[in-house]
């Protein structure tokens, strides 16, 4: 008698719309951050890791500066640094 058939007004279908389409925004919106966050390049902060030796090297970093620093930050140990550094002068 009083409003629609299927039990709802107008109002509460607006209401029901409306909240939809929030969901499915954030989810997308979600979605393509974690797309953009997942796929970034960081740069590293370890020099051991992802090509960081070349990079120092193509910065004009001596070889044994290299073989220094990373004897410093106990990337390789005092024999590792002796058998390189014994290469590196010969």
């Amino acid at each position: 008698m009083w409003g629609n058939q299927d039990g709802f007004d107008r109002g509460q279908n607006g209401l029901l719309l409306a909240g939809m389409m929030i969901f499915w925004v954030a989810v997308i919106v979600v979605a393509i951050w974690l797309v953009i966050r997942l796929t970034e390049r960081r740069p590293s902060h370890h020099i051991g890791h992802s090509g960081g030796h070349f990079e120092a090297v193509a910065r004009g970093e001596a070889p044994k500066d290299i073989l220094d620093r990373r004897l410093a930050l106990g990337e390789i140990d005092a024999e590792q640094y002796s058998i390189t550094r014994k290469l590196l002068e010969s």
